[in-house]
């Protein structure tokens, strides 16, 4: 469930998605299908699903407060506490400090926006297993957000109930967690085995994600630039396996890249952005001896 909104999002402002600021952020999203006009109305478009949703739930805590402040002034003219049974109080609720019913509730309707339809796009959702990872900074495979690591998601929520938990471990502690936010997809797949179309798709719906989830946009803008360097890195062109060794290159930088994002033993991360020719070139010529290899063991 969303966390409590501190700030109206009525007040939210459209951010400049053509400024310089999102250049790089922009050309990560520019692909052979997509224009650099096509992006800007893709972030723009996302970003405003994403505060209609917010004004929904802004929508619904402002009832809530009016409804609890009602039920405050009511107890007042009354002259009297609630009571739970046997004249004892029932416990307060930690977040208003207000009486909590014991008795089972319904869940609450959100707010209907009267005249406003469904967005004009979809925006894919990743698991709540990988926005939970990216979340905490640790490394998540780039296959949750491809196409088919968002269905398998979406799937997955649509068959298993909302109230259905697990045991989780955390630290010295065993708690309850919903099963959807804790468990990896068996389908999952490493970043080595993707095809480059799917690496393209998922690079923009983690770039995406990682701005929503509050990434400091340093990071944000230093792994879009390195998308870009990938895009348009000549060894493309060169040979029939280029966007392979790419694919590997860029598997094994991202993955070392967020190994160090929260390493404490050491005070600086590499520079992501800037693709390292030696590396590649190492993997190009390891990837040619297993294949050579692999000929030869026919």
């Amino acid at each position: 469930m969303a966390g409590r909104l501190t700030e109206d999002p009525n007040r939210a402002k459209t951010p400049d998605y053509t400024s310089e600021g999102f250049a790089p952020l922009r050309a990560a999203l520019t692909t052979g299908d997509r224009t650099a006009e096509e992006a800007v109305q893709f972030l723009t478009d996302t970003w405003r699903d994403d505060i209609n949703r917010k004004k929904l739930q802004w929508a619904q805590q402002l009832e809530e407060e009016r409804l609890a402040e009602e039920a405050r002034r009511h107890e007042q003219e009354e002259g009297r506490e609630p009571e739970g049974q046997n004249g004892r109080n029932p416990p307060l609720d930690e977040q208003n400090g207000q009486p909590r019913s014991t008795a089972p509730s319904k869940p609450k309707l959100n707010a209907l926006a009267t005249g406003v339809t469904i967005s004009d796009i979809r925006v894919p959702r990743p698991s709540s297993y990988a926005l939970k990872r990216l979340e905490k900074y640790d490394y998540v495979d780039l296959w949750y957000f491809t196409e088919e690591g968002c269905e398998d998601a979406m799937r997955f929520n649509q068959s298993t109930a909302s109230d259905t938990y697990t045991l989780a471990k955390l630290e010295d502690t065993v708690s309850l967690r919903p099963i959807n936010a804790a468990k990896a997809s068996r389908n999952a797949i490493s970043d080595e085995k993707l095809t480059w179309r799917q690496m393209s798709i998922a690079k923009t719906s983690l770039l995406y994600y990682m701005t929503e989830l509050g990434w400091d946009v340093a990071y944000v803008r230093a792994l879009a630039t390195f998308y870009v360097a990938l895009e348009s890195h000549p060894r493309r062109r060169q040979g029939t396996n280029g966007d392979r060794i790419l694919i590997l290159y860029q598997a094994e930088a991202r993955r070392e890249w967020f190994q160090q994002l929260t390493q404490e033993r050491i005070q600086t991360v590499f520079d992501i952005s800037i693709i390292n020719e030696e590396r590649l070139r190492r993997i190009d010529e390891a990837t040619h001896i297993t294949e050579r290899d692999q000929v030869m063991a026919r």
